[in-house]
């Protein structure tokens, strides 16, 4: 079997040889005929030179929102209800999520308690305050009677007008009121005290009853702005936790974000229009640079632009577009479709020397254009190319040039 098939590969390849040989020699033959007398074939000729091409290109882009917001839990609670369904769109302050508020509202009520007794405490405090205030005014007044007693029983004494125990008497009383006045002092010191610690604890039980408001008021999950459900990541009765995702939500209006080229950072500004094409819609579009980020990735050597869309335009996130970029200028050769010659997978045109001899020369075709196919590479201003006739020549051949 393997050696039937390496003989039919023989076959093939003599044949396609004795083919190639047939036409290079028929070619030649012509040539040489043409090279005996032959009459010159006649053509049309132009001479090359550069013309402005606009250069016109656009750059794939994706449609995004202008805001994709992850909406998180910030408590550790169940899932109670979920009010909208991928797909939904919502207005801004709608209750979106709810959580179970029982447990923080045990807590809420646990710390209003310790408020009451917190106050309480102070209450009692200031109430004892004002006692000894009044017990203190009470005891200034007899300290200074026991006072003013003791110091004229003390001179009368010493001249003999009063007894030792009229003397014992008086400094008794003095010392009396004095140490009962120094107890009044120390107890509201006390009392002060304690009622600075009793309002310490009021502020912390305050600070508890607002630190549960907060948590309750976490318990119900709202929409920041209007806007549409991209995605659930929770489902009722999911236990969350803080910083936990529950949805991911999309903010219209809606833009396109593309990379473009370095060439053109120079050229796009911020408010320019730009047309877009978007292949589920029939119509173009028209939108306006929003935002340019100068850097130009190192690799791809481009650069980001995003584009706000107008409203109601059909268009949904993640949508492939088009973005077609301004047009430019450039010097370049341009020729007619029909002066160029396919051979394979090779393009070609006759150029004319000054002997009037046709020569095949391979040139590289760009852009098909309005008013013909751009060359790239291969030909240089000022040479001559056929334009008309060219499917009747063969290399070497002598021409009568009709210059166009």
């Amino acid at each position: 079997m393997r050696g039937k098939t390496k003989f039919l590969v023989i076959i093939a390849v003599v044949a396609i040889l004795v083919a190639a040989a047939a036409a290079w020699k028929k070619g030649h033959a012509d040539i040489k005929k043409d090279e005996a007398g032959r009459e010159k074939i006649k053509v049309t000729a132009i001479k090359v030179k550069e013309q402005p091409i606009t250069e016109a290109s656009h750059v794939t882009a994706t449609v995004i929102p202008q805001e994709r917001v992850k909406l998180a839990s910030k408590i550790m609670a169940h899932v109670e209800k979920i009010y909208v369904r991928e797909g939904d769109s919502f207005h801004s302050g709608e209750l979106l999520v709810s959580l179970d508020q029982r447990e923080i509202i045990a807590r809420s009520d646990q710390a209003r308690a310790g408020l009451e007794q917190a106050l309480k405490a102070v209450n009692a405090a200031e109430a004892a305050l004002e006692d000894v205030a009044a017990a203190k005014k009470a005891a200034e007044a007899s300290l200074a009677n026991a006072q003013s007693t003791y110091e004229r029983t003390k001179k009368l004494f010493q001249v003999g007008a009063a007894t030792s125990q009229d003397f014992d008497n008086a400094t008794e009383r003095f010392k009396a009121t004095k140490a009962q006045m120094e107890r009044l002092e120390a107890q509201e010191q006390a009392l002060l005290a304690q009622r600075e610690q009793a309002m310490a604890k009021v502020k912390e039980a305050q600070a508890g009853v607002e630190a549960m408001a907060i948590q309750l008021s976490y318990a119900g999950i709202n929409a920041p702005f209007d806007g549409y459900v991209v995605q659930k990541l929770a489902e009722e009765g999911d236990l969350v936790g803080p910083g936990q995702p529950l949805l991911i939500v999309d903010r219209p209006p809606w833009r396109v974000e593309a990379a473009v080229n370095e060439k053109y950072l120079q050229d796009i500004h911020r408010g320019d229009p730009l047309k877009i094409k978007v292949d589920t819609l029939e119509e173009e579009i028209t939108g306006r640079v929003a935002e340019i980020n100068p850097a130009v990735d190192p690799v791809s050597r481009t650069f980001k632009i995003k584009i706000d869309l107008p409203e109601k335009n059909g268009t949904k996130p993640g949508m492939f577009a088009r973005v077609y970029l301004p047009a430019g200028l450039k010097k370049g050769i341009v020729l007619p479709e029909e002066a160029i010659i396919k051979k394979y997978d090779f393009s070609g045109v006759y150029i004319v020397d000054a002997e009037g001899t046709a020569h095949l020369r391979y040139v590289e075709p760009g852009k098909k254009l309005k008013d013909g196919i751009e060359i790239l590479s291969g030909l240089n201003p000022g040479e001559s190319v056929v334009i008309k006739g060219a499917e009747s020549l063969a290399d070497g051949m002598q021409v009568e040039v009709n210059y166009h």
